[in-house]
């Protein structure tokens, strides 16, 4: 059992000291006011859920002072440094799995996506490594009287063999603090997040992924910030945690960033600005972020409520059913984009507009009564970089599989061990879900484009790399036949499948 109580597997990990919340921490589960639920994918509905709007004591109502700075004095919720131990994995040090229980290793990476065996010889209370900065030391909180409480919901399922009954453990370790909800049918991520939101009785909500760990005084930072501002919606800097070996790695260090998107919705970050960067003081205070890490952020409860909890129209992609990850994507461009901004998103994703539009009446008229803003002024006011980092992607002429001509071979594309992207030759498939991960796009600009990524030639070899801000592809498609005018007709692939290509298209309406 000594994997799944470390806040499940961590793959990523999370650091506060300043908002973009760098949170670290492995505190203990008592103070201040914390009570930890864990929160399955199978929750039965055995338990009375609160009203969302009911008024709990709810701190985060008052003007509570954020915190102070006190140069060179621990703040007043510092724990005391631990004990140096020498454990597997303490520190971030990685665990390396050899012999006979290399392939049990492997077999568990293949099944649930991360190394069970060298997780188990994890102690769950590891020592993490502490990435903050310095200044993160040094901020005094309110006192716990002033602080609200808080819930963590984590939604999981389909984990690796427990090695104990898990609600045996939970209520023999834990207490009352960390409880155990299933649902009776399958309901999805999304729609399981809202549950446990629904089942949660502290004042704040911290929504995390399964595969998360906090590091060193993580909660307090959350509580003070917002204690001082409910409006606020606090969302970690992520570092990373290796999948095989669990070695703990920084990512941004003290060079801030924070998240952007791009057409495609997919969720990118980008140096934080100067201008809001030199308005704090200190380089440890919070900062502003135009959006999110869906995964891992914490709210107000009733302020998240207000705000309408998550859609749930909304629903998790599984391998039952790929497409529901882009009948999510259109559910919110439908709700909350302008329409002159639709349409950059399905130049972007051309096949999904083939998805009808499930209802969304409800989301519609919640905006309208709210008097948001709209997506221009968004644009505007909140995330103005994005068009410097992502201009609107030029419309598409066609849009289809690449195949060489009297075959049926496609283009593919498929990433190196060295993390290179090449182009490949593979059979065609004619399932809908494999076409959909092998669609090209030849815009107006003469890009022909996979996804985010352009195709592009050197010396009569395609490779791929990220779409230049100002396109310098030369792409033409004459008589069903796709050439690069800078290359002969040849597609130089590296299977030597050296013919004409066609391209099986679909003539863009946009």
């Amino acid at each position: 059992m000594k994997r799944k109580l470390r806040l499940l597997l961590f793959i990523a990990v999370l650091v506060f000291c300043a908002f973009q919340l760098y949170i670290f921490s492995q505190q203990n589960f008592g103070s201040p006011k914390l009570q930890l639920r864990w929160d399955s994918v199978q929750i039965e509905m055995r338990h009375t859920l609160r009203d969302p709007l009911e008024n709990v004591s709810h701190v985060s109502i008052k003007s509570v002072p954020f915190a102070v700075f006190k140069e060179g004095f621990i703040g007043n919720y510092e724990p005391a440094p631990r004990e140096a131990l020498d454990r597997p994995g303490d520190y971030g040090k990685p665990v390396i799995v050899g012999g006979k229980e290399r392939v049990l290793a492997e077999k568990s990476m293949g099944i649930y996506g991360y190394n069970i065996i060298a997780s188990d010889k994890i102690a769950m209370d590891r020592i993490p490594p502490d990435f903050r900065m310095t200044d993160c030391k040094f901020w005094h909180y309110p006192e716990e009287s002033e602080l609200p409480s808080a819930s963590v919901i984590i939604v999981f399922r389909d984990e690796g063999n427990f090695k104990a009954d898990l609600s045996v453990y939970l209520k023999d370790n834990f207490k009352d603090k960390v409880k155990l909800f299933r649902n009776s049918k399958k309901e999805g991520l999304i729609r399981s997040k809202k549950i446990g939101a629904k089942y949660a009785s502290g004042d704040i909500l911290v929504f995390m992924d399964a595969h998360c760990e906090c590091g060193r005084n993580w909660l307090v930072p959350i509580l003070a910030l917002l204690a001082h501002n409910r409006t606020i919606v606090a969302s970690p800097v992520t570092n990373v945690i290796d999948w095989e070996t669990f070695a703990y790695k920084t990512t941004f260090r003290e060079k801030h960033h924070h998240g952007i998107f791009e057409w495609g919705f997919l969720y990118k970050e980008s140096k934080v600005p100067d201008m809001e960067l030199t308005s704090r003081k200190y380089n440890s205070e919070p900062y502003r972020s135009p959006t999110l890490a869906g995964g891992l952020f914490a709210i107000d409860g009733k302020y998240f409520f207000e705000l309408g909890g998550f859609d749930p129209g909304l629903q998790s992609q599984g391998g039952e059913n790929f497409e529901l990850s882009f009948k999510n994507y259109i559910r919110v461009v439908e709700v909350w984009l302008d329409n002159e901004h639709k349409q950059y998103f399905y130049a972007r994703q051309p096949s999904m507009e083939e998805y009808p539009i499930l209802n969304i009446s409800k989301q519609l008229e919640f905006k309208k009564e709210h008097e948001c803003k709209s997506f221009k002024w968004f644009l505007e006011n909140v995330a103005n970089e994005v068009l410097d980092y992502y201009p609107p992607p030029p419309p598409n002429k066609y849009w289809g599989q690449v195949m060489l001509e009297n075959t049926k071979t496609c283009s593919n594309w498929e990433a190196s061990s060295a993390g290179e992207r090449n182009i490949r030759m593979s059979p065609c498939k004619s399932d809908k879900k494999s076409q959909l991960f092998r669609l090209f796009r030849l815009n107006v600009k003469g890009q022909l484009i996979w996804d985010e990524f352009c195709i592009e030639t050197k010396n009569d070899i395609l490779y791929i790399q990220e779409c230049p801000v100002q396109p310098t592809s030369n792409w033409s498609y004459l008589e069903f036949i796709l050439e690069h005018l800078m290359v002969c007709k040849e597609f130089c692939d590296m299977s030597n499948l050296i013919e004409d290509k066609t391209f099986q298209s679909q003539e863009s309406d946009k």
